[in-house]
């Protein structure tokens, strides 16, 4: 059986970007055209530079750079990323701040305000997630930066899970340092990230009392890098092709279908859930590329995910942290995001349940399909 992957992350790749892969045309082309294009996406004029490396390269590579030893930093999380951010500030010398919110929400604006309005510290930057993976949660980004912006201070947002799958506007939102990742909604394989760095943030960076104790995370060193073609590192020329090939395609496919295929199917996917008796871990503050339900009693999101891959070859995951053994995340994203691959998987999944002995009320992939067909206006 052909294997199906849908992971919230690597997504599937697209036959296309495996073939521009192959091809490695000279990369100083490729990438000048691909930040070109990138920019255009998340609605920025500012610098944008793609490294090698995991997603995780670009959240290191902010708070190294902006980040100095004593800064006051505001963690803002309601999940397993967002989190993260904390260790990375203190690997820094930092000192980080957590509001730690409920992961069964967004992050209410009117929390992060009250919390501004009682604080006595003084921050340079604050993090936050645009999309947390463990539990599909979706923040809303625009009004979070807007309250941070009033009180001047540097954002750093991660939406390397969010990106290109709903509206995103780094300029008219006023983010300081964005961070993208080519393996979620751009479907290439993981290997590169993306940081795109506003005036703000240079100047903060380009003023720090401290050396920046980084070399490859220190975005200094990329910045002009475009224009003058001098680069901190080998360019790796076939990453480049692949991801310039998955930018193409969203352009051809335009952002706005895009972002209506993802809205589509994940819609869908949750009708499917909970009509078939699933309880989906969100209270609200969906996410239009992973969905996260809770696993009924008498059978373990482990023994679920295994048996998807051994009976029908489809690769699923749990949740993180303290929710792995709880709940299981779907991931429609990118390339996953088709309605094919989702029915697929969703009466997969009903079939599973049955053999574990725990029948669920509906098939998940017939509601699924139906409330698809009821979306886009076609007789099922």
């Amino acid at each position: 059986m052909h294997p199906v992957n849908y992971l919230p992350g690597p997504a599937t790749v697209r036959e296309n970007v495996r073939f521009a892969r192959a091809q490695e045309p000279p990369g100083i082309e490729v990438y000048g055209e691909a930040v070109r294009k990138l920019k255009h996406l998340v609605g920025t004029e500012h610098e944008l530079h793609i490294l090698c490396g995991e997603g995780m390269v670009a959240l290191d590579a902010a708070v190294c750079s902006l980040v100095e030893p004593g800064d006051d930093v505001l963690v803002i999380t309601n999940g397993v990323f967002g989190s993260w951010f904390e260790d990375l500030v203190a690997r820094h010398r930092g000192i980080p701040t957590v509001l730690a919110c409920p992961w069964e929400r967004p992050v209410s604006p009117a929390t992060l305000d009250a919390f501004l309005r009682q604080t006595e510290k003084s921050f340079k930057v604050a993090t936050l997630v645009h999309c947390d993976t463990p539990t599909g949660v979706l923040n809303d980004v625009r009004s979070l930066v807007s309250l941070l912006m009033r009180r001047g201070i540097l954002t750093i947002v991660d939406s390397v899970s969010a990106a290109f799958a709903t509206p995103l506007e780094m300029d008219a939102w006023g983010i300081d340092v964005l961070l993208l990742g080519s393996q979620k909604v751009l479907s290439c394989p993981t290997g590169l990230a993306m940081v795109a760095v506003s005036a703000r943030a240079w100047a903060a960076i380009e003023t720090r009392n401290t050396p920046i104790a980084g070399y490859y995370t220190n975005l200094l060193l990329f910045k002009g890098c475009v224009e003058t073609g001098k680069f901190p590192y080998a360019l790796p020329n076939s990453e480049l092709a692949g991801l310039l090939a998955a930018i193409n395609n969203i352009i051809q496919e335009t952002p706005e279908a895009l972002q209506k295929r993802h809205r589509t199917i994940a819609a869908a996917v949750r009708t499917g859930l909970q009509e078939s008796g699933l309880r989906l871990f969100l209270d609200d503050g969906y996410s239009p590329t992973v969905t996260a339900f809770r696993i009924p009693e008498g059978v373990t999101a482990r023994e679920i995910v295994a048996d998807m891959q051994k009976l029908f070859n489809i690769t699923i995951t749990c949740g993180l942290d303290s929710v792995t053994d709880t709940v299981i995340r779907l991931g429609h994203l990118g390339e996953n995001a088709r309605v094919e691959t989702t029915l697929f998987v969703l009466k997969a999944l009903g079939a599973v349940f049955s053999r574990r002995g725990v029948p669920l009320r509906k098939d998940p992939g017939e509601v699924f399909f139906r409330e698809y067909c009821k979306i886009v206006g076609i007789n099922s």
